[in-house]
This record gives C-alpha cells, structure tokens and sequence, in this order.
C-alpha cells in the first residue's frame, strides 16, 4: 500500500512571484554602466530600511528567449502581498530596491500583472 510521507522543510510555505525582465540591459552603477547579460547569475538585493530587505534573483537564460524572469521569494507576512496595484508595486520596488530601476525597465503592463498575481507557495516536500 503506497502512503505519501510529508517532510517539514524551512522552505515549506514560502511565497513566490516572478517578474520578466529584458534578457539584456545595462544599468548604472557607482562603479559605471554596467552591463547585464542574459547568461549570468544576479542577486538584487533589497535595501528598505522600513521593511525586511529583499532580493530579486535572476538566473541565467539562453539568449534566444530574449527575456528573464526576476524571482522574489518572501515569508508569508511581506508586504509585497499587499502591493496588488501598479503604483502601490512601484512604491514597493522603489523603497526596496532604488538602485535597480524596476520602472524603467519593465512595461506598464508587466508591472500591473506583477502586482496583481497572488504568486506561488513552496510545498512540503513530499515522496
């Protein structure tokens, strides 16, 4: 007889949301413009002095796809839930993450479908 055992995990009941970004763009940085390319691994780290930091995280992709997705994994509890509007995102980002300008790089329609997603939860693991 087959019976599913369940594993408590840290990553258990964890939130996701997934944000596409261009597969290639430059930023400015302190050090100069810096270029970021579709086959390299990222961390955007937050740096919200109000609320708990959090990091986007970029992983490679083929070029070919000519985008990427930006992940955001939080607790439950973040206040990134409760920015479910375009603007109210945007205020979000910009306190989170000021040196990576999510406006300027990501369309009006991307943002608001973003914003409006209710994401995704980690299960448990499980064989």
């Amino acid at each position: 007889r087959y019976e599913v055992k369940k594993f408590s995990s840290p990553s258990a009941g964890l939130r996701y949301k997934v944000l596409t970004l261009p597969g290639e763009f430059e930023l400015s940085t302190p050090k100069g413009v810096e270029a970021f390319s579709s086959d390299g691994f990222y961390a955007i780290r937050g740096v919200s002095k109000t609320k708990c930091k959090q990091k986007l995280g970029l992983i490679p992709v083929s070029q070919d796809f000519g985008a990427r997705t930006a992940n955001l994994i939080t607790y439950e509890d973040d206040v990134v839930w409760e920015a479910d509007t375009v603007e109210s995102f945007k205020s979000y980002a910009e306190e989170q993450w000021p040196h990576f300008p999510v406006e300027k790089l990501v369309p009006e329609e991307e943002l608001k479908r973003f914003a409006e997603n209710r994401g995704g939860r980690f299960p448990s693991p499980q064989y």
